[in-house]
């Protein structure tokens, strides 16, 4: 949050060393921690990782696009595309 300086942006959480969420934290990334957040990829090494993002995307309801990636690549590519179709629908009227 510090480094999103008040600006919303999409964001590559890198969570391929962690082995444990406790239920604060999950709570807190699921509110006041996603507030600035327009897309969300998760960069995971499997299995131990891929379990931790699956359980927090199958718990906690949101509506920012959120989805896992073994490739930094392809997380990256994700949150490009995120981000573009949200400029999109933000220009076109409705």
């Amino acid at each position: 949050m510090m480094v999103q300086e008040g600006q919303a942006m999409p964001v590559l959480c890198d969570i391929r060393e962690l082995r444990m969420v406790n239920k604060e934290a999950r709570d807190f990334f699921a509110i006041e921690g996603s507030l600035l957040i327009k897309a969300l990829a998760f960069w995971i090494a499997p299995p131990v990782t891929d379990t931790i993002s699956e359980f927090y995307l199958s718990t906690q309801r949101t509506h920012i696009p959120t989805k896992s990636f073994s490739l930094k690549s392809e997380a990256l590519d994700y949150l490009r595309t995120a981000l573009l179709i949200a400029v999109m629908v933000w220009l076109i009227p409705l």
